[in-house]
């Protein structure tokens, strides 16, 4: 499994997860950030209507990083750490915070968590 699967397959999770709050298109805005990724595309094309596929795919990247290095660390609460450290991460990073990132945040390093212990 290369590094980039876990990253698609979360994301793929989350987006559907997020239907019920961003619409029905989000897993093909999901699906289209991850395409502008693999084909080199600037991911920032249309802001307004992947913004929030590409923070999905941003957390996913972000978190299965992080899902990696903590892995190496006992934890009694992996999410809660992998959560905290991506927070801390996006908050430097970002000027605005989205309403719903915690939320956000949330469904897909549970997704990460999920496919990383239990591949596709």
């Amino acid at each position: 499994m290369t590094v980039a699967d876990p990253i698609k397959t979360a994301a793929r999770a989350a987006a559907k997860r997020l239907t019920a709050d961003y619409g029905l298109n989000l897993p093909s805005d999901v699906e289209a950030v991850l395409h502008g990724e693999e084909t080199g595309q600037r991911r920032n094309q249309y802001p307004d209507l992947v913004s929030v596929a590409s923070l999905i795919v941003a957390v996913a990247t972000l978190a299965w990083t992080i899902y990696n290095d903590l892995r190496m660390k006992p934890s009694k609460h992996p999410a809660e750490d992998v959560a905290d450290d991506v927070r801390s991460a996006l908050k430097d990073q970002m000027d605005s915070r989205h309403s719903s990132t915690d939320l956000i945040i949330s469904i897909v390093v549970e997704e990460i968590i999920q496919t990383a212990e239990h591949p596709p």
